[in-house]
């Protein structure tokens, strides 16, 4: 989502649209309008339905759900994605650590696993990617309510791309 639209859904209570983007293009390739509610009519949900092979995925991290990240990759999909912060999980293989890493530094470049949710898995590797930000203290919703908890500090974006193409003394983020 850009900016503008996110400050526009905002004040929203009716249609909410959602809409892929063609990047090299900069223009929307489809726009669906739906109603407001949730359940089928849900933004993830219509992104489910709407998925197509050989795309990069990019999303927030209201998007981060195994089953989605599963059908993605069976397409023959990409995604990036980021975590929720209380996300967990297990290192297979530590491609790069830092933990003195500064502002907008990467703290680690980790091939992960994550644990199944009863019959929810991951059938693929996954890369996790985090790095050190700026923290945001408050975000607003509605009339000054808050829709999210205070940031850790620590971006965490998941990855189906498992290799870079690029060698640097830090890890470059995932190549589109």
């Amino acid at each position: 989502r850009t900016p503008a639209f996110r400050d526009c859904r905002t004040q929203l209570t009716g249609p909410v649209p959602v809409f892929p983007v063609e990047l090299l293009r900069g223009v929307p390739t489809r726009i669906d309008v739906t109603p407001d509610g949730g359940g089928p009519h849900d933004e993830r949900a219509m992104l489910e339905a709407t998925l197509e092979p050989d795309r990069l995925y990019v999303t927030d991290r209201g998007y981060a759900r195994f089953l989605l990240f599963n059908k993605l990759v069976a397409i023959g999909s990409s995604y990036v994605c980021g975590l929720r912060d209380n996300s967990v999980w297990k290192t297979v293989t530590a491609n790069y650590r830092n933990d003195n890493a500064g502002l907008d530094e990467i703290i680690s470049d980790e091939i992960v696993e994550f644990k199944a949710v009863g019959d929810r898995r991951l059938d693929h590797k996954v890369r996790v990617i985090c790095v050190r930000i700026n923290p945001h203290t408050s975000r607003s919703k509605y009339a000054g309510g808050s829709s999210r908890v205070d940031s850790d500090g620590i971006l965490r974006i998941a990855t189906n791309r498992t290799v870079s193409r690029f060698k640097h003394t830090q890890p470059s983020l995932p190549a589109c």
